[in-house]
């Protein structure tokens, strides 16, 4: 969190990362050995999720990332689109094949 702060500085992204932490955390602990956690997440944020994911699950379990847009489609926002990811991470080690 340390190096993230030096990068983000006292931001809201900061505190929206301080607040996932020990969430994050839980998550971790209570998932079965063989659970999966998908989080789903804006654009923005899921850079410095990523990182979160990997130290708390280790980077060899991670498993994919998903974007999607979506359009609010009717009133006012017609046409408006908002991108988001959903990062998937597993309890177990990911199998890696060539």
């Amino acid at each position: 969190m340390e190096a993230l702060h030096k990068i983000l500085g006292q931001s809201e992204m900061m505190a929206y990362l301080i607040m996932m932490a020990p969430r994050l955390l839980e998550l971790h602990r209570v998932l079965k050995p063989t659970g999966s956690l998908y989080l789903h997440c804006g654009s923005v944020a899921s850079h410095y999720l990523k990182i979160m994911l990997d130290v708390i699950f280790g980077p060899t379990r991670f498993v994919n990332e998903i974007a999607w847009k979506r359009s609010y489609g009717h009133g006012i926002h017609a046409g408006v689109w908002e991108e988001a990811m959903i990062l998937c991470s597993s309890m177990q080690r990911r199998l890696i094949t060539h």
